[in-house]
């Protein structure tokens, strides 16, 4: 039976903008009745929202062959979000402190997180453990929020297992950490993300696809390395003096060594040149800058420089300098000086360094390898596929089989001791030159969702056949009757406009276009409208079109084909033979469209009826 219990209080102390402390008291009610989400419970009551396996990863790890869901922590889901979103991982359990520590750490990790909970195809199951009355933990005085995270982790995973221990098999719950400091502190099954990847029987080897572990090098023994970022607190307190200014990083597409920042309030973007005044930072990082004093100020070079990396660059491993090392170091230390030659006063503009990052905007490059330097290196440099994106460094087990392929790859980190910033190879897309590869990155690039429509969506279409009920024509305005037609290439589906034409009986002219009504089927804020909205427009290809609605309503009821019958949103104007506009209406409507006019060559019998005007339709004819 289900229960709830008294309100909880949470009282929490926190401070405001202005440096006041606020004490902030929330109240959260406790229940029983929340379902698990698995197919192997005989406790709780059949629901729709079952995600998770009855025999979860079966033999699919080496060190823990037992059936088991995986739960992870907030670092794993942070910092290796591209493995839970790979395919061959299965049964994921997401609890409610996890996806509220996310939050807190990593935006763009959190709306991942969201998107993939949001996937009905994938066995992934969210918990409010943070709502149950058996998994709900009480902050401890004194304790940080991270370890009562880590324990109410433990416990829910606890809970997990003894709820099921009457199904046939009883799953087990495996916590997974991104580092091995967290395991002696949790009395569960647990093991690092490195030891369990490691020993998965997938199909294709997915160390590659992990973020390794920090790796900063020793300052002491690098050859190079960036000026430190400045801390948060005193970027904030710089903000506040105008020391310093907060703006979007652009990165030029024609010489890796210069950059742009536009700054709210400022008439003109500040130039960024050079190695160490940029900074480390990346296209589209927030980041905060320093302006110089007038006298420093640059202009924008005219040289097209393309990076190239040394050797030890590339390696990242210490070399002894060769020539041809010196001779490329040599090159780039003359075109720095060259680009901050003197220029004339009207051309100079704000110049400026890059001295801290408010917030990096990162996201997953697509790309080709480098050919190796070394035989026995499994260190690459990776080329962005955006000009404005700078060489990274991976390090992959496969990089013989990705030579000539599309991938893509994560950047993970900017050390400041090595010129290129860090990443791990996430998936391959396909041979460089394949149309689909091709077509791929692209969409990719340029952030076009192209996933197939979810359940959710799809169970917002009408049933089929759709019929035009009597009662919806009396809502509308009745155009049947008039000769309306479409103007779009040929062979196209989502026809989402027409028009008509027509003389009065009073010598007017009355002009009609009429557009698709698709509200009639996306209602407001179901799924379909809101996939609608994240998806913004249909995209076109070359040789394939990434629809906004599902083909039923792009390519067919919000059609307006030739010779069958739609609804419609109408406007329609009469004006003079002078066109000088008398009225206009606007309606809901039904029409039917005579025939859909291609913008190329037309059919040999509309073409013999325009050539012959009098076998047209008098509302056809222009006079």
């Amino acid at each position: 039976m289900a229960c709830r219990d008294p309100a909880r209080q949470l009282i929490s102390i926190r401070r405001t903008n202005d440096g006041n402390v606020q004490r902030v008291v929330r109240e959260r009610y406790l229940r029983n009745d929340i379902a698990c989400g698995s197919a192997a419970c005989r406790v709780c009551p059949p629901s729709a929202n079952v995600r998770l396996q009855a025999k979860p990863n079966e033999g699919l790890c080496g060190k823990f062959p037992a059936n088991h869901y995986i739960a992870p922590n907030a670092e794993v889901v942070v910092n290796q979000i591209a493995l839970l979103e790979h395919p061959e991982i299965k049964n994921i359990l997401i609890f409610s402190t996890v996806a509220d520590e996310v939050e807190q750490l990593s935006l763009p990790a959190f709306e991942r997180l969201k998107t993939l909970c949001a996937n009905t195809t994938k066995s992934i199951s969210c918990f409010a453990n943070e709502f149950h009355r058996d998994t709900f933990v009480e902050r401890n005085p004194k304790e940080s929020k991270e370890s009562r995270n880590l324990r109410s982790l433990v416990v829910a995973s606890k809970w997990y297992v003894e709820h099921l221990k009457h199904a046939q098999p009883s799953p087990a719950v495996l916590i997974l950490t991104n580092t091995d400091k967290d395991l002696a502190l949790i009395d569960a099954p647990a093991m690092t993300v490195f030891d369990y990847v490691g020993a998965l029987k997938t199909s294709e080897p997915l160390l590659d696809v992990l973020a390794k572990p920090s790796t900063l090098e020793d300052l002491k023994t690098s050859t190079f390395h960036y000026p430190p970022h400045l801390k948060p607190s005193v970027i904030q307190a710089g903000l506040k003096s105008a020391k310093y200014f907060q703006g979007k990083f652009h990165a030029s597409r024609e010489n890796y060594l210069e950059a742009t920042v536009s700054v709210e309030g400022l008439d003109k973007s500040v130039l960024i040149q050079g190695h160490v005044s940029l900074n480390r930072a990346v296209n589209e990082d927030i980041v905060a800058i320093e302006i110089f004093p007038e006298d420093k100020w640059s202009a924008p070079s005219n040289l097209v420089l393309e990076e190239e990396p040394d050797v030890d660059a590339a390696s990242g491993e210490a070399s002894e300098e060769n020539e041809e090392n010196e001779k490329s170091r040599q090159l780039k230390d003359d075109m720095e000086k060259k680009m901050q030659q003197k220029v004339a006063k009207k051309d100079k503009q704000p110049t400026g360094k890059v001295v801290g990052i408010i917030k990096r905007n990162w996201r997953t490059y697509c790309g080709v390898l480098r050919p190796k330097t070394s035989k026995t290196s499994t260190r690459y440099v990776f080329v962005p596929a955006d000009r404005k994106i700078p060489l990274v460094r991976v390090e992959t087990q496969q990089g013989d089989l990705l030579q000539g392929k599309r991938i893509v790859v994560a950047i993970d980190e900017w050390p400041r001791s090595s010129k290129l910033p860090i990443g791990h190879y996430v998936k391959r897309l396909g041979e460089v030159g394949d149309k689909n590869a091709e077509n791929e990155v692209l969409l990719l690039e340029h952030d076009v969702q192209h996933d197939k429509f979810s359940d959710a969506v799809l169970a917002c279409l009408p049933t089929m056949p759709w019929i035009l009920t009597d009662e919806e024509v009396k809502k509308r305005t009745d155009f049947r009757h008039l000769a309306i037609c479409s103007v779009d290439p040929p062979g196209c589906t989502d026809i989402d406009d027409a028009l008509h034409y027509r003389v009065l009986p009073n010598g007017n002219i009355e002009v009609g276009v009429h557009i698709a009504d698709v509200t009639h089927f996306v209602r407001p804020g179901n799924a379909m409208d809101q996939e609608a909205a994240s998806r913004g427009t249909t995209v076109y290809l070359v040789d394939q079109r990434i629809d906004m609605l599902p083909g039923l309503l792009s390519g067919n009821l919000c059609s307006l084909r030739g010779g069958e019958e739609r609804l419609a949103m109408s406007s329609v104007w009469e004006m003079t033979q002078t066109a000088e506009i008398l009225n206009v209406t606007f309606s809901k409507s039904v029409i039917r469209s005579r025939v859909s006019l291609g913008l190329f060559p037309l059919p040999q019998d509309v073409l013999y009826k325009v050539r012959n005007l009098s076998l047209l339709p008098a509302s056809c004819r222009l006079p």
